[in-house]
């Protein structure tokens, strides 16, 4: 039976979007590649594919709307971007820029952004 298949079967008629693209990227390749694809255990997406998972779900669904689909945000210093770039940025702001003007102007935008806020442990 295909993960998509199972996953359908767990969740029923309101399956959310996020759970039916999960089930058919794993299909796809494998619930391993998937995982590494999208920074999540294999375990979360067996769990969240089999409607098993007992934490935040919105954990895994975020990880599959910003490596899946593509998910973009309205960055306030560069305009709208890739979520995950999002995520890219903030991860190097604690890094020392020198002489690189984009990472200092960025490591200072990321700081007041309310991106950073709502990205701290999310992605």
């Amino acid at each position: 039976m295909s993960m998509a298949n199972k996953a359908r079967a767990a969740w029923g008629e309101d399956i959310p979007q996020e759970i039916a693209l999960l089930a058919e990227a794993v299909d796809g390749s494998s619930l391993s590649v998937t995982a590494r694809q999208i920074g999540v255990s294999t375990a979360m997406i067996s769990r969240g594919l089999s409607k098993a998972y007992g934490g935040k779900i919105e954990t895994l669904y975020s990880a599959v709307r910003v490596h899946l689909m593509g998910e973009r945000i309205d960055c306030p210093a560069l305009g709208v971007i890739a979520k995950a770039e999002c995520g890219e940025w903030r991860a190097m702001r604690d890094r020392p820029a020198g002489s690189n003007p984009p990472r200092a102007m960025m490591a200072a935008a990321c700081r007041g952004c309310r991106h950073f806020v709502e990205g701290q442990g999310h992605d």
